[in-house]
């Protein structure tokens, strides 16, 4: 999941990305990865899948420049992950990654239900603070 709300900048977003796709070369078989930009809105750039040679082909270094809309929504993106990963099978271990500069400003599902959510689906979250974080928030949601 990355932070694509305004207060990242251009540099920081473009920065981020570079540093997923490098992330992504790593992968093997049978890891899956899928890639979600969010501000008040989620922006599902990669969906699940094996095959990191289609994540590199379609996750780009762009910026923001596919985002239009402000705000981070940081629970709600959480949640869409949590979403994402029920296709995983069941021997598989789920695992979020999560990077922002802030903390939520929004989001409709609150932190509450976040963490029972990821409960109720055996759900790891690894928050990493990207610049400005609310770093207690984060730290109470791994």
């Amino acid at each position: 999941l990355l932070d694509h709300s305004p207060s990242m900048g251009e540099d920081r977003v473009k920065k981020l990305q570079s540093g997923v796709r490098d992330l992504v070369q790593y992968l093997k078989e049978p890891d899956m990865v899928s890639i979600t930009k969010f501000t008040s809105k989620m922006y599902n750039t990669v969906n699940l899948t094996r095959d990191k040679f289609y994540v590199l082909d379609t996750f780009k270094v762009n910026g923001m420049d596919d985002i239009n809309s402000f705000g981070t929504y940081y629970y709600d993106a959480i949640a869409e992950g949590i979403r994402q990963l029920k296709n995983t099978p069941s021997d598989y271990q789920k695992i979020i990654i999560a990077f922002t500069d802030g903390g939520d400003s929004g989001s409709k599902i609150d932190k509450n239900a976040l963490t029972s959510l990821l409960i109720a689906n055996d759900t790891k979250l690894f928050n990493i603070g990207y610049g400005y974080a609310d770093v207690e928030g984060l730290r109470s949601l791994s």
